[in-house]
């Protein structure tokens, strides 16, 4: 059986892992890359349930999925709690 254990979005590696259900601990922006100036996909308030699919390589961001119709993308670990 295959299992996928990273992929790449938008040219950045994503390391899967079994991140479960987090919550913004602040207002956050979702971003296509993983640093501070990354271009915003969208931005979600203070409480909002994620959903962590992956830790992003080399960096303390990690990719997550606030719903299932709602744009992917990464968000600073600083930002989620468990």
């Amino acid at each position: 059986s295959f299992v996928l254990s990273w992929f790449e979005f938008r040219g950045y590696g994503v390391d899967v892992a079994p991140g479960g259900l987090w919550t913004l601990t602040r207002d956050a922006p979702i971003l296509a890359s993983p640093e501070p100036d990354g271009q915003v996909l969208d931005e979600y308030p203070i409480g909002t349930a994620v959903v962590v699919i992956g830790n992003a390589r080399g960096s303390a961001y990690r990719f997550v999925s606030p719903c299932n119709s709602c744009r992917r993308g990464f968000v600073d670990e600083a930002a989620l709690k468990k």
